[in-house]
């Protein structure tokens, strides 16, 4: 929508011809007046179909008007404040495109204010629309809400149908985003207006498109044809053959949801013969699908198989994992009507596979939105701070010369000095109070930005506890045992795995990542993924080689190239339990166990190896192979609980206590032993900081 946003702004200066072009960079060697210069780079900027010469040139529009605008030294400086401003709002275009939004956002704020102070309210509405998609980029869509109106205000005063068609489709689909049906039909309604009166027959075939769409996700039937058949009227009469496809496409799944298959049909078999001849495979697979979708509802299943076969085989082709779930769930539907509950239970675990692929895929669009609101957050809330430092050290600079001078003169005429001096500090004083008013207020917007940071944390602190292994699992492995999870900040660098196979081994895992708080929650979620995609899809169940798996892609997905690089990983002490023989083959990553048995604890070191880049790390991980007996206990644990200061000396809490109180807690429940550690842990801290992360787990062998 950006994109189009800025064509429709520049489309009538784009129909210039090359010849303009060179006869503009011509004209620029020989002309001396700095304002025409300057006029001409962003002429030769806005008409240039070349990305790398459109920069270059409104590089020097940019540099050259803000020249003439700081020695304000021509009577013409309307003219260049608005040379200025719309190189500004091209700058913020160009920065937003390379998804610099907090950028882009202080360029936009920038060339409203240079509109503002120099009167010039003409373009105000292209910048607004541009600073709306900022907003709406960032996921902030009640802002890009707000600017979007600001920019239809100012569109009215300066009447621009193309840009107002444009924004009032942008606030369409916003609110068709925030599911208000109502304020996006009202918009979508305005928007086909505008398209009318500028007679754009493309833009006016693709929003009745989308008041379709909108309709027919409303429950809308009825209107949701009208707009596709007004549609197809359209592109009858306007040539817009290569347009009808998107048509054909929505109008089939309607019909077949209104239960009439006749008329699905005709336009089932439109779409199929229009996506062949275009090579539109994600339609193509859409309207077989669709066909599919047809037939099983009238009952005739083994056709319909057919059909969803196709659809499956191309949108496995094109890697379309949501068409290849709506298609699969579909396909598992029907082979339960045909009760062939053999490909029924294969199409349910391919389902499973594909909701886990979407999930991963969503989560870490998740995470890098997150990540991009947080860095915006963050920049903002700085910046806020230091306008204040700096307001409130020229407030104190101007009190102390003004103080200085009141001094000097008092010692030439002090009758007058008197009077000078009183009136100067009652007004210093009341500047003062102003700005230290100003001061807090600008407080207050930090602090209001820091608890948008912190509500955002929480955020990603509950996708984090959603993906730590839950309860049912690790009672698969044992019903005795206990988790001391205690994140220093809101989100753990540490984290605990475990996946139970069917083979009649338990994988088991506490993990310690580079870093706490969102570095270190973001390192564990990939740590997390790792770990299920080595031993729940691949089926590895050696604790070695996990651990060379689990390394290899760490160091490629941080794109590690060796000593020197950064030194992100993580700590891992891992277990294989096979409950056939009662075996344990532990695997470690600077991390340990501890073993409980007769009431004595074993410790058994893993590799001074961390996972990720090492001077080490072409050294293969050594497993450990441990025969347990009926009634051994597990302990494993990052190093938060044994480096925790406290105590009456403010010293290391130390794994020897922490191996001496296991030991004297041998023989209660593991309920119990996990309530008396964390009073422990807690009376040893005392009112110290926590050192790092805690993560401690304990499992009775049943």
């Amino acid at each position: 929508m950006i994109r189009l946003v800025f064509s429709i702004i520049f489309l009538p200066l784009i129909i210039f011809s090359q010849a303009n072009i060179d006869s503009a960079i011509s004209q620029i060697h020989n002309t001396k007046s700095e304002i025409e210069r300057a006029s001409l780079y962003l002429f030769i900027a806005e008409n240039s179909a070349d990305d790398a010469e459109w920069k270059k040139y409104n590089a020097l529009a940019l540099s050259e008007s803000e020249k003439l605008l700081k020695n304000n030294r021509t009577q013409s400086i309307a003219i260049v404040a608005d040379i200025y401003a719309k190189a500004l709002n091209n700058e913020g275009y160009i920065l937003l495109q390379e998804n610099k939004i907090y950028e882009a956002n202080n360029i936009f704020k920038n060339a409203i204010e240079i509109r503002k102070e120099y009167n010039i309210h003409k373009g105000l509405a292209d910048i607004y629309s541009n600073a709306g998609a900022a907003m709406e980029n960032l996921g902030r869509l009640n802002k890009a809400i707000d600017n979007y109106l600001l920019a239809i205000k100012e569109e009215d005063r300066f009447p621009n149908p193309e840009v107002r068609a444009v924004i009032l489709n942008n606030l369409a689909t916003i609110y068709d985003n925030l599911s208000n049906s109502k304020k996006a039909l009202e918009y979508y309604e305005k928007s086909i207006k505008c398209y009318e009166e500028i007679n754009n027959p493309e833009a006016l075939f693709s929003t009745y498109i989308n008041l379709s769409t909108s309709y027919y996700n409303s429950k809308n039937n009825k209107n949701a044809i009208y707009y596709i058949r007004k549609a197809l009227l359209l592109a009858d009469s306007t040539n817009l053959e290569h347009k009808k496809l998107d048509a054909y496409d929505a109008i089939g799944l309607v019909f077949i949801n209104t239960n009439n298959p006749d008329s699905a049909s005709v336009y089932i078999d439109k779409t199929i013969q229009l996506a062949l001849s275009q090579n539109n495979f994600p339609i193509l697979a859409s309207g077989y699908y669709a066909y599919g979708y047809m037939q099983h509802k009238k009952g005739d299943y083994k056709l319909a198989s057919n059909y969803f076969n196709r659809s499956y085989q191309i949108f496995d082709s094109i890697n379309d994992l949501q068409g290849l779930r709506t298609t699969v769930e579909l396909m598992k539907v029907n082979c339960d009507s045909l009760n062939d509950y053999k490909n029924s239970n294969k199409y349910l675990q391919k389902l499973f596979d594909l909701k886990e692929n979407l999930y991963k895929s969503q989560l870490n669009n998740s995470l890098l939105n997150l990540e991009l609101q947080l860095d915006f957050d963050k920049k903002e809330a700085e910046y806020l701070l230091k306008q204040a430092q700096h307001e409130t050290e020229i407030n104190n600079q101007k009190f102390i010369k003004n103080f200085l001078i009141a001094g000097s003169a008092f010692l030439l005429i002090l009758s007058i000095l008197i009077y000078i001096n009183l009136k100067n500090s009652q007004k210093a004083r009341r500047q003062l109070s102003i700005k230290n008013n100003e001061i807090q207020r600008q407080k207050k917007l930090v602090v209001e930005k820091q608890n948008e940071m912190i509500s955002s944390i929480n955020y990603a602190q509950r996708i984090q506890s959603a993906i730590l292994t839950g309860e049912e699992v690790w009672k698969r492995i044992s019903k005795s045992y206990f988790i001391f999870y205690q994140p220093k900040d809101i989100i753990s660098g540490d984290f605990y795995w475990a996946h139970v196979l069917q083979n009649g081994r338990a994988v088991f895992a506490v993990a310690d990542c580079t870093g706490h708080g969102v570095p270190g929650g973001l390192m564990s979620m990939l740590g997390n993924s790792f770990l299920n995609e080595i031993v729940v899809e691949n089926k590895i169940f050696n604790a070695a080689i996990i651990l060379n798996k689990l390394r290899e892609k760490v160091i490629k997905s941080l794109e590690q190239k060796g000593i020197g690089d950064t030194h992100d990983g993580m700590d891992i002490a891992l277990c294989v339990w096979n409950k056939m023989d009662n075996s344990l083959d532990f695997a470690g990553a600077n991390n340990g166990l501890l073993l409980m048995r007769n009431a004595k604890v074993q410790a058994y070191a893993g590799n001074k190896i961390p996972i990720g880049t090492h001077i080490n790390d072409r050294v293969p991980f050594v497993g450990q192979t441990i025969q347990l007996q009926k009634g051994d206990t597990i302990y494993l644990t990052s190093d938060g609980f044994p480096d925790q200061f406290g105590g009456p000396e403010t010293k290391k809490y130390k794994t020897s206590q922490l191996k001496t109180v296991l030991e004297a807690l041998s023989d209660i429940s593991m309920d119990q032993q996990h309530e008396i550690l964390k009073q422990d842990f807690a009376n040893w801290k005392g009112n110290h900081e926590q050192t790092d992360d805690v993560c401690l787990i304990g499992i009775k062998l049943d």
